[in-house]
């Protein structure tokens, strides 16, 4: 597919963003609301499905362990231990490879003491010792130790009212990066003392009404760099700790039925606001695994299945196959990690053994 259609498809947005960190090209190419000079489209625009079978392992919670009442989200470690976000009772409970009931993260109370939060948009696990969540809610990053041992937490700006942090990630050396929804910059870098812009609100046209409308996504670390796949957009990129980028590239989705999502003002409670209307393109968060990238992608219903697992080689951001979920879609959240897929049902966690 030809670059420059990507700038015949795009209306005009309310918003525009740039790179900071961007090269000199006289016309970048326009992606929606980003200006990315190094675009580059996929060579398929169809899936390639690679043959795999399954063979489902256990179904969380076991007979013996605590029930869960909403559960919305699941990160896997690399030693294949289970964390599941329960917004039930927002919580995070700690389960052995095996499933069995291990721990739990959070403390009781009303949000507002150390270990207690309100709402829960990320999460994660530094190597085998701190796993962290962001209470956007709060405007907060909280910590544990993996036996449930509350260690601190943090408000990643001095005014908290003006930054609110949605997505977060630690790389092994603990540098961190945040992607926020409110506040003078959108996705930053920290290391020690230094903090680092990759992507500026500032560089938005209206963002004083729009804000970071559409920037939507989700993170994860790749060494010491980012890499960032937005929900709203086909739409994958990698960053390096200084914030230039590694590359830029249309995901699989991205095909000449693309369209933009539009701008709906509506009124809520009396108030006017803004929502984003169209496809969601990625509702759960990118695994890594063998310099492999795994991305549970929603596709359109008018197609079958309407869910897949796509895989992309996360050095260059090469769309290399895709495979079929174990049972369909009726799932809101589905990861890849060590070989196994987790599926969330209901008020349980579904973990296949995934055979290729």
């Amino acid at each position: 597919m030809r670059r420059g259609y990507i700038i015949g498809v795009i209306s005009l947005a309310a918003l525009f963003m740039t790179s900071c960190h961007s090269g000199e090209a006289d016309s970048p190419s326009r992606f929606g609301r980003f200006y990315l000079d190094e675009l580059k489209n996929q060579s398929v625009s169809e899936r390639r499905y690679q043959e795999v079978s399954f063979e489902k392992l256990f179904v969380v919670p076991t007979t013996t362990g605590p029930f869960l009442y909403a559960p919305g989200a699941v990160f896997v470690d690399h030693q294949g231990y289970i964390y599941v976000v329960d917004y039930g009772v927002m919580k995070i409970q700690r389960l052995s490879p095996s499933g069995e009931y291990l721990t739990t993260y959070g403390i009781e109370g009303a949000g507002e003491g150390p270990g207690e939060f309100l709402s829960i948009t990320d999460f994660g696990i530094r190597g085998d010792s701190l796993v962290y969540l962001v209470d956007s809610y709060k405007r907060k990053i909280v910590s544990f130790s993996v036996d449930g041992t509350f260690l601190e937490e943090k408000s990643l700006r001095e005014d908290f009212r003006a930054a609110q942090p949605m997505k977060y990630k630690q790389t092994a050396t603990g540098r961190e990066y945040v992607l926020f929804g409110t506040g003078p910059v959108l996705l930053e870098t920290r290391s020690g003392g230094d903090i680092d812009e990759i992507l500026s609100i500032s560089s938005l046209v209206n963002h004083e009404t729009m804000g970071s409308l559409g920037t939507e996504g989700w993170l994860n670390t790749y060494g010491e760099n980012l890499v960032y796949l937005l929900s709203r957009y086909p739409l994958l990129l990698q960053y390096r700790p200084d914030g230039s980028l590694v590359y830029a590239r249309t995901t699989v989705d991205f095909g000449d039925d693309f369209k933009e999502p539009e701008v709906e003002e509506r009124i809520l409670g009396g108030l006017p606001a803004s929502r984003l209307v169209g496809h969601y393109y990625h509702l759960s968060p990118v695994t890594i695994e063998k310099s492999k990238l795994f991305v549970y992608s929603v596709i359109p219903p008018r197609t079958k299945p309407s869910g897949a697992i796509d895989v992309y080689d996360v050095t260059s951001g090469d769309y290399l196959y895709s495979m079929y979920l174990p049972e369909g879609d009726p799932f809101s959240w589905t990861i890849y990690q060590n070989e196994r897929v987790y599926q969330v049902k209901d008020s349980t966690v579904v973990v296949w053994k995934i055979k290729l």
